[in-house]
């Protein structure tokens, strides 16, 4: 009976040393926690800045689209307003899940995909350039012609940071 009631001792006596390392795990990872909220909310940020920026510029996302020749004529105008909507559901989204729900693994992942895409996109136009030089169509270079190798290079990173 002793035994018993000195292994249950022991177990309580454990288990509270280990609740210990765990407070103390989160206060030592308390600032690689912040680090990350505060890249995820800075990517969702430029994506919401460059969805900002596309709407205020003259240039149709359309056109810019269709003068990269990558995209076929027919399905120009919905993968431009694919693009629109899905930018600003995605910064959306993104913010909503780090500072509401605390999941901010899963907002760097949307955030990563989605630069890992714009760095496919950026890397077939270095593959197979456009005939006329043209802007990317990120609203956030006011460059009229586009760099394609240093775009892919620059979403390439992004993605890998934020994966």
């Amino acid at each position: 009976m002793v035994e018993a009631a000195m292994s249950k001792a022991d177990v309580i006596l454990i288990s509270a040393s280990n609740d210990e390392t765990v407070q103390q795990r989160r206060l030592r990872l308390a600032p690689l926690r912040t680090a990350a909220d505060m890249l995820v909310v800075s990517a969702a940020g430029v994506l919401l800045f460059a969805w900002f920026r596309r709407l205020q510029s003259g240039d149709s996302l359309s056109e810019i689209i269709a003068s990269h020749g990558l995209i076929p004529a027919a399905v120009v105008t919905q993968a431009a307003a694919f693009v629109v909507i899905g930018e600003l559901a995605l910064a959306i989204g993104a913010l909503w899940l780090v500072c509401v729900q605390r999941r901010t693994r899963v907002a760097a992942c949307w955030l990563g995909g989605t630069a890992a895409v714009f760095a496919l996109y950026a890397g077939l136009l270095v593959l197979m350039p456009p005939d006329q030089p043209t802007s990317c169509g990120c609203g956030i270079s006011g460059d009229s012609i586009a760099d394609w190798p240093l775009i892919a290079v620059r979403n390439s990173s992004v993605a890998i940071v934020l994966f």
